[in-house]
């Protein structure tokens, strides 16, 4: 079952050739020896306190890749002696007051001591609230929220928030940004990320934290005022980012392009009509209930998308008798193959013979590129890589392991940060294992070093130096396909500013409900104001909102197929229903294809899919010029 399709990918982050991180001197304004001003553009500002002065960065970020945006320029003029450093633009009245810190170890920026104006209008003072007039942005995902969450990321941990010393949210926290309810935690889709249009005319991006792009080894790297100041010392440091567009929003959006990357065009594929299903499944069953139907309805189908159904030892997370099962790194145990497993189940994908007798073939997926049919693969690689996997030992020796550790069958942690690890993950795991004709990937969460926990995803991880490991591992994935495929697509979980470089984005396992449909157009609207411009949604939800029965509101499931029409992306997904004994599409109690729908439903449905398919000229020519 080899596939020697790909030579080895030396994994690399591949930063795009216009990339230029390092800000022209022109536009620097050293202060003093722990501050400087950079001044990108007539209305962004770059603020940096380094407590160690050989720390200032200029290497790419994980969202910042260029702070040089090319042609002549801004000029500016500088007033700077003792106490104060003052600089005005004057082509955007744009003028910066600072303060400079009285002694040792004084905090950055704080209040009073750092002012910036644009005109009349727009005025930030250290310490203001980025989320106060902040006009949205998006969210790492919604699985488990019945309904929606503020996009302003009101009483959610917020990813750049710097709040002032004396601010009530860090009284809260004790670590500067305000604590997410319990019912915002439980539902995993707490991770908020504001977005750059803003009633106050300004709007802030906190890069201090973020890992970064080493140029000598092309690699992930802890930025230099972690690395030289060490996590204590952390919170002395700021790398922040000042948007001063007033309204023109559009602007504002522009200069987020410019300085994080712009969003790429998705395959056409990706934006026409997508079905998958979180269920137990055969390749058979999937031509039989599923693709034959939609050709004799003439219904069209671009993609069909695999949930972890197609896993060897795959297990319903409901479902844990007889499913053998391993300690999780968040607690509790975790199911062998929802996760873990990067093996085909041969009784439900049988393998052949390839035609020159020299490897084993899928022919599932063979027959997908014959009838012109993408799909998205999900790969749930926590906590772990098995000793199941074919490739086990081949992986556990590249990481150290011993004889002794192999036999026992240890499992090989999931080190993301790890250029060894993420080489046998690509190149023995999913190359030799899964397969990578057509196949994208589906990355659903456990995008922390250890796997999924249930701490903090963005600012406490990154405050241990931890990084924005959910960005990194969609990068690495992306370019990834983008090697074998020529074109890149990720179907994942949002992992903050740089995100939309990587599409397309996957909401999370969405409650089914009328109040997760009133929701979604405002979710998926709003994300344009991080320039993520692909959200794919469970069209139908993935579960009831109550687990003692089972959904079936078939008008709801119509209503969101037909809003899906005009979303960036159609994805109809649902689970199996609670039903423990429904272990096949057939026998599921949900319906999802549409023409089992009971009337008039079944028609409403199904022209609202082929309404899609006349659609997508339209849309694909929108993202091209976009």
């Amino acid at each position: 079952m080899e596939y020697s399709v790909h030579s080895p990918w030396i994994p690399s982050p591949g930063l795009p050739a216009s990339s230029q991180p390092i800000a022209p001197l022109p536009t620097q304004v050293r202060c003093d020896e722990h501050t400087r001003f950079t001044v990108i553009a007539p209305r962004l500002i770059r603020a940096e306190y380094v407590s160690d002065a050989a720390s200032f960065e200029d290497r790419p970020t994980l969202a910042v890749i260029n702070r040089d945006f090319g042609g002549t320029a801004t000029p500016f003029t500088v007033a700077n002696d003792s106490t104060w450093c003052n600089i005005t633009v004057p082509s955007s009245s744009v003028n910066i007051s600072y303060r400079k810190a009285d002694g040792e170890g004084a905090t950055p920026f704080v209040r009073h001591a750092l002012t910036i104006t644009a005109g009349s209008t727009t005025t930030y003072t250290a310490g203001d609230d980025p989320r106060e007039g902040n006009l949205g942005g998006t969210l790492i995902a919604l699985s488990g929220v019945d309904g929606g969450l503020p996009l302003n990321c009101t009483g959610i941990t917020s990813h750049g928030y710097v709040p002032s010393s004396s601010s009530e949210s860090e009284s809260e926290s004790g670590d500067g940004f305000s604590s997410a309810p319990p019912e915002i935690k439980s539902g995993m889709g707490w991770g908020c990320t504001l977005g750059v249009a803003s009633r106050s005319g300004w709007a802030l991006v906190n890069d201090t934290f973020n890992g970064v792009i080493d140029p000598a080894t092309d690699w992930l790297a802890k930025s230099a005022a972690l690395e030289r100041s060490g996590l204590d010392a952390a919170g002395s440091n700021a790398d922040l980012y000042f948007f001063l567009y007033g309204n023109d929003y559009r602007a504002a959006s522009r200069a987020l392009s410019d300085l994080s990357g712009r969003q790429p065009v998705p395959p056409r594929h990706s934006l026409g009509v997508a079905w998958s299903r979180y269920e137990q499944f055969s390749a058979a069953e999937l031509r039989s209930e599923v693709t034959d139907g939609y050709l004799q309805h003439g219904i069209p189908l671009d993609n069909l998308n695999l949930d972890t159904g197609w896993h060897q030892n795959f297990c319903f997370l409901d479902e844990l008798q007889g499913c053998d099962t391993i300690p999780f790194p968040g607690g509790g145990n975790y199911r062998k193959g929802y996760g873990g497993l990067f093996e085909w189940d041969e009784t439900l994908f049988p393998f052949v013979q390839s035609p020159a007798g020299t490897n084993q073939i899928q022919p599932f997926v063979a027959w997908l590129q014959n009838h012109n049919l993408s799909t998205y693969l999900d790969v749930h690689h926590c906590p772990g890589i098995w000793k199941e996997n074919r490739n086990y030992e081949t992986v556990a020796k590249a990481m150290g392991f011993t004889k002794a550790q192999i036999a026992q069958g240890k499992t090989v942690p999931i080190h993301i940060d790890n250029r060894t690890f993420v080489e046998q993950y690509f190149n023995s795991l999913l190359e030799q294992q899964v397969g990578k004709e057509n196949l994208y990937y589906w990355i659903d969460y456990c995008m922390v070093p250890q796997g999924y926990t249930t701490e903090a995803w963005y600012e406490s991880d990154a405050k241990k130096g931890r990084h924005n490991y959910v960005l990194w591992w969609l990068w690495l994935h992306y370019n990834d396909m983008e090697r074998r495929m020529g074109r890149g697509s990720n179907l994942a979980w949002y992992g903050g500013l740089g995100t939309q470089r990587y599409p397309i984005g996957h909401s999370g396992d969405i409650i089914e409900s009328w109040a997760s449909l009133k929701y979604q157009p405002l979710f998926t609207s709003t994300a344009a104001n991080v320039n993520f411009g692909y959200w794919s949604h469970d069209l139908g939800g993935h579960r009831p909102a109550s687990t003692d029965k089972v959904s079936k509101d078939e008008e709801l499931y119509t209503r969101w197929l037909q809003l899906g029409t005009f979303f960036p992306t159609l994805r109809s997904h649902m689970n199996r229903g609670i039903s423990k004994s429904a272990k096949r599409i057939g026998q599921s109690p949900r319906v999802e294809n549409v023409w089992l729908l009971e009337e008039p439903f079944a028609t409403a449905a199904s022209n609202a899919l082929r309404y899609r398919a006349r659609l997508i000229p339209y849309i694909y020519t929108s993202a091209l010029t976009t």
